[in-house]
């Protein structure tokens, strides 16, 4: 392990956050280490010396913690001379984490990940939070959901700050408030199931107590205000007590309303910026290239408020570069945010996030936008650990100090900023599978949750060897060096392969016998069962671990839910296969359905790439 002697004029500013780091990264702070003087000035940093001696100088802070991971990083490769600097590009540039998705990352876990944004020399960090922070006068605010405390907060807000790290509140003031708009508390609060009632004074005093409490965490004077994707607003209760009025009407009084509360906070607002363009949209879509915005909009945004451009879908920068200029039409504030692919099957989607990312953040450079981020969202269960993404964050990362990224420079500086290996993580990718499609694929997540009587995937399934690949992984996996502290997630992904094998396609293979009426071989298949059902268990196991490890407890129970339903429904196939081979039943219902493509005829021979949870459950 590296061993080095931090010294300087102003090196007790830097003292926790670099000890924090130095555990995180894996490095001795030690007087007998290689010696590092540290100079506070200038912009960006540098690194020069050989033999054991070097100058470090650094701007900002979060600058002198990525400096002192890649000069570790440069050491433990058996660099002697060091000559490097770099210097800041953009004004903002980091994370949003969703945390109201099930998953609700342990405060210790969310101060890891800071040590590691700091590594990387990220300035931005956002916790994704729609009702899981308590608030006083509100006990069903995140009730039963692993919401923070204060107390939680307030140490995450202050380490962040120690790394230089700014940590922004990112909460919700409109829509996406389902969890707790269910509750009796709300019901003359709410458009809708899922959207709070504009005009009502008490709507507006629950996010006072919202803005009010993230005041109290926060010394920022940004916040994050949501109101994104409120399909229903002015549509639902609204209309019931005023009739139809102009939507855009309705949410520019809204925001006026809103501002003037984070005004009296002291706080500058950013929103998401979809209502807008759905709202003068003929089909509501946000990516509309021919949506409709009224020429009034621009001098009626307030000049204290950003808009967020969130776009994780296309790879086409031109693309992006329209979206950019139209978003010019509205405001001359704009923030973008792209997407570490998270969400979609039981791993990281790193294809997806590279073929979107690389377009966009080269259209903000050419547009000149300044402040990025990347969100990491837990669609639909948060079955993905967020640690899987760090290669993704690392690339927003290096755009802030480069304007061309290429995977060389991407992989070498994961390495040198956290010590890990990029091509160990790409391994983590699932479904990133060298097929026909038509989106991102959530195949891996189709087979672990697949009913194998019922097969509604298998058609589809069937086209390919998905056994094949999915050894194929398996074997990479098992031929990894451990990765430091990453040895549970990677245990994780090695168990589930291992299951994945199995499972992929044993409802293809009984369905088949089934047709043929073959007992004999339709019972082997039934004893087969056991061991996938062993491996369920062993799955359950070090997920239980892995989810502990990280997250709080709550949400789990969601997860255990889907998988013991899985897991009981192997047992009936045990029991229905039994049962029909002994002539106790006539035939197995499930199997007498013909199978169609899922997605319909136009998605003949392709893996089908989104869907609900539901949908397996017809």
């Amino acid at each position: 392990m590296v061993k080095i002697n931090v010294y300087g004029n102003r090196i007790f500013d830097l003292e926790e956050g670099l000890q924090l780091v130095s555990i995180t990264r894996g490095f001795d702070l030690s007087e007998d280490g290689i010696k590092v003087e540290v100079v506070n000035e200038g912009d960006g940093y540098s690194i020069k010396g050989k033999d054991g001696q070097y100058i470090l100088t650094y701007g900002k802070k979060h600058e002198f913690f990525r400096a002192i991971s890649i000069l570790v990083g440069l050491i433990e490769n058996g660099d002697n001379e060091i000559n490097t600097s770099e210097k800041e590009m953009l004004e903002m540039c980091g994370v949003m984490l969703d945390c109201s998705r099930r998953a609700v990352p342990k405060k210790e876990t969310v101060i890891t990940l800071l040590s590691r944004l700091a590594m990387m020399g990220m300035n931005t960090f956002m916790l994704y939070t729609e009702d899981v922070y308590e608030l006083e006068d509100y006990p069903y605010f995140g009730y039963m959901r692993g919401r923070y405390t204060k107390e939680e907060l307030k140490e995450i807000a202050n380490t962040a700050k120690n790394f230089g790290i700014e940590l922004v509140p990112c909460i919700q003031t409109l829509g996406h408030l389902a969890s707790t708009l269910r509750w009796e508390y709300a019901d003359k609060i709410k458009d809708d199931k899922d959207v709070l009632l504009i005009g009502e004074e008490k709507t507006y005093c629950l996010i006072e107590s919202m803005i009010k409490f993230w005041r109290e965490i926060c010394d920022t004077d940004k916040i994050h205000i949501g109101m994104d994707e409120a399909e229903g607003v002015g549509l639902g209760e609204y209309l019931n007590k005023h009739g139809y009025c102009d939507r855009f009407e309705i949410m520019t009084k809204h925001i006026d309303k809103v501002l003037g509360i984070t005004k009296k906070y002291g706080f500058k607002p950013m929103i998401w910026s979809d209502m807008f363009f759905k709202i003068g949209s003929e089909k509501r879509d946000y990516y509309d290239l021919d949506t409709k915005i009224p020429k009034w909009l621009h001098d009626k945004i307030p000049d204290d408020i950003s808009l967020v451009y969130w776009d994780y879908y296309h790879e086409d920068k031109s693309f992006y570069n329209t979206m950019l200029a139209n978003h010019k039409k509205i405001s001359d504030r704009i923030l973008f945010a792209g997407g570490a692919w998270t969400w979609r099957g039981m791993g990281p989607l790193f294809s997806k996030t590279f073929d979107t990312s690389y377009p966009a953040l080269s259209a903000c450079c050419e547009q000149g936008i300044k402040n990025v981020f990347v969100t990491i969202w837990h669609d639909d269960g948060a079955e993905v650990n967020f640690n899987t993404m760090l290669p993704g964050i690392q690339l927003f990362a290096e755009y802030n100090y480069c304007k061309t990224v290429d995977m060389d420079r991407l992989n070498r500086n994961f390495k040198l900023c956290t010590g890990f290996d990029a091509e160990a993580f790409y391994l983590l990718d699932l479904d990133s599978l060298n097929v026909k499609k038509r989106d991102a694929l959530a195949v891996s997540k189709q087979v672990l949750y697949q009913d194998v009587l019922c097969g509604i995937f298998d058609k589809n399934n069937a086209c390919f060897d998905l056994k094949s690949i999915y050894t194929k992984k398996l074997e990479r996996l098992n031929s990894l060096p451990s990765q430091k502290d990453m040895d549970t997630l990677f245990d994780y992904y090695r168990v589930l392969l291992k299951l994945l094998i199995k499972k992929c396609d044993i409802g293809i293979k009984i369905r088949k016998t089934y047709e043929a009426d073959n007992k004999e071989l339709l019972l082997k298949y039934a004893d087969d069962i056991d061991a996938i059902y062993s491996d369920y268990e062993e799955y359950h196991e070090i997920l239980y671990k892995l989810w502990h490890e990280t997250n709080k407890t709550l949400g789990f129970e969601q997860f255990e839910i889907r998988i013991g339903g899985a897991m009981l429904r192997l047992r009936t196939t045990q029991r229905k296969i039994r049962e029909y081979c002994k002539n106790e039943i006539s035939s197995i219902g499930e199997l007498d359905e013909k199978l169609l493509w899922f997605g319909g005829e136009n998605t003949k021979g392709m893996l089908l790439e989104t869907f609900n949870y539901d949908s397996m459950h017809i």
